[in-house]
């Protein structure tokens, strides 16, 4: 029995892990940052351990101690503000969220894949997982109707995990981003004007009034042929995307 108590307390060391994990990435800390924010708390409670209230100076080895345990509070204080303050999630401008730009101003002009071809969206476009997801939502509409690809729509919200973990599975899964590469790829956030005025009260999308993530696949002329709201379902992804 003492076998399986010790083998429960590791599982549940893992999923805390796990857990505490997921909440850092909310709050838009990478995992580097975590892991030093972890040691940092190691190191304090170590200091505890070794005793923080100052011994007789006679007692030498308390007093040693006592000197390594403010070492190791002082440490851990410090490594964890620098897991904090290194690096913390992506803090990319979102001023323009309103997802407007200045081919969908002139959406007249751009009527072949090479007037589209020399514009450029207003919204700077993101590299994931070494794809480029377009940030424009007209731009992309405009994009796959020219190019008769469908449009792979990725909705995306910074409190998001599973939009996270989302990301992680794609850098890991060759025949996605294979497939992926046959679609014009859309990223809609859920602070985007578009998100609200275009998809969230759309019938066809009531998945949106339950949460996150959720996936459209449209064909070129923009009517559905795919949705889903598991970022896991990669076999149905590949499937509607050749």
């Amino acid at each position: 029995m003492e076998y399986v108590k010790y083998g429960f307390a590791v599982i549940i060391l893992i999923s805390a892990y796990w857990q505490i994990e997921k909440g850092f990435s909310v709050l838009g800390y990478k995992n580097m940052n975590f892991y030093i924010i972890i040691l940092g708390l190691i190191l304090i409670t170590t200091s505890v351990l070794l005793g923080l209230r100052p011994p007789e100076k006679t007692d030498r080895p308390a007093l040693t101690r006592f000197l390594f345990a403010l070492f190791a509070l002082a440490f851990g204080i410090a490594v964890i503000i620098k897991g904090i303050n290194s690096d913390s999630a992506d803090q990319t401008d979102r001023s323009g969220s309103g997802n407007t730009s200045a081919l969908s101003q002139n959406d007249g002009k751009y009527n072949t894949l090479e007037d589209i071809a020399r514009a450029e969206p207003e919204i700077p476009s993101e590299m994931i997982a070494g794809l480029k997801f377009y940030r424009d939502d007209n731009f992309a509409r405009k994009m796959a109707n020219l190019t008769g690809k469908p449009l792979f729509v990725d909705f995306y919200a910074d409190w998001c995990t599973n939009c996270k973990d989302f990301y992680k599975l794609l850098e890991h899964n060759p025949d996605l981003t294979e497939a992926m590469k046959n679609a014009v790829l859309l990223k809609v956030i859920d602070t985007d004007t578009v998100f609200t005025s275009h998809y969230a009260d759309n019938p066809s999308y009531p998945e949106l009034s339950v949460g996150l993530p959720f996936f459209i696949i449209l064909n070129s002329d923009e009517t559905l042929r795919w949705k889903t709201t598991d970022y896991r379902d990669t076999s149905g992804m590949i499937k509607n995307l050749k």
